[in-house]
């Protein structure tokens, strides 16, 4: 061992090493939605991503029309 581990974690840096490859397969985890969950989670998700690029569409025109009302000798010096 490569490390200068001493006393307790040492013996738990030891016990807790690889010593040879696993003998069995890695599991197999099932898929987490079944096709209708899954098709519902990407049709919430599609539905927001719209949601968003509404409220930033509405919010640039706002952020314009307050831009053409403040004097210009407010935008140059950043207030």
């Amino acid at each position: 061992m490569a490390c200068s581990a001493n006393g307790i974690m040492r013996k738990f840096m030891e016990d807790s090493m690889v010593k040879s490859p696993s003998g069995s397969s890695p599991c197999n985890i099932p898929p987490p939605y079944d096709p209708s969950t899954l098709e519902e989670f990407i049709e919430k998700e599609s539905n927001l991503k719209r949601q968003v690029q509404i409220v930033t569409i509405h919010h640039q025109g706002t952020f314009k029309s307050q831009i053409s009302e403040t004097p210009s000798s407010y935008l140059i010096l950043g207030q």
